[in-house]
């Protein structure tokens, strides 16, 4: 079910259910006509290069940003399935191949006895949304295959995806010079950290 809300009055979309894919926590003031109680939304990640799109105006309504050297531990539940499809007409279902663990990369893994390689692989794990808990705002990261997703419940949670973050930052400063690549992923990576560490009013 759709959610919508008014802007510079003209109605606009929001997002879908408990999914707010077009609106991030600090532009909750600038809409009215929602109700935000109880607040059991997710709102979109405040990415850096987004900070001047409007509510409402956000183009990739499941965007995620790449979470490199660090894997969807394999004991958290709630993968879906995905479904392959092969050329000659055949369709399945199998596990996430997410869902078994494994270091990240291109390696292939055994799901149920069945070998799946990675070929364009964009299954990787990301940081999606926000969710606010408790006078937090909770980092919600997710599966990039099959669509699952997850809270980290406190900083301590998230901090194996900041450390990702920033050692990423410096390879990207310190192996190929990108300053501009490098400051973005740092700067996501307080805004992480951020969410934790301040009392937000509902």
């Amino acid at each position: 079910m759709g959610e919508y809300a008014t802007y510079k009055e003209q109605e606009i979309k929001i997002g879908t259910c408990e999914d707010l894919y077009y609106l991030r926590f600090d532009q909750r003031d600038r809409i009215r006509d929602y109700d935000f109680t109880p607040d059991v939304f997710r709102y979109r990640f405040p990415f850096p290069d987004e900070d001047g799109i409007e509510p409402g105006a956000f183009s990739d309504h499941d965007r995620g940003e790449r979470i490199p050297g660090w894997t969807i531990p394999a004991d958290w539940i709630g993968h879906y399935s995905v479904q392959f499809i092969a050329q000659a007409g055949y369709v399945a279902s199998l596990p996430c191949p997410e869902s078994v663990g494994g270091p990240p990369g291109l390696d292939p893994v055994d799901v149920g006895g069945v070998k799946v390689h990675r070929n364009g692989w964009h299954g990787h794990a990301v940081v999606k949304q926000q969710r606010l808990l408790n006078g937090q705002l909770l980092t919600v990261v997710g599966c990039n295959a099959c669509g699952a997703a997850w809270r980290l419940e406190t900083l301590e949670d998230a901090e194996p995806v900041i450390v990702a973050l920033r050692a990423e930052a410096d390879r990207e400063r310190r192996l190929r010079g990108q300053e501009a690549r490098a400051d973005y992923l740092h700067t996501i990576a307080d805004r992480i950290a951020q969410g934790y560490a301040v009392s937000v009013l509902a």
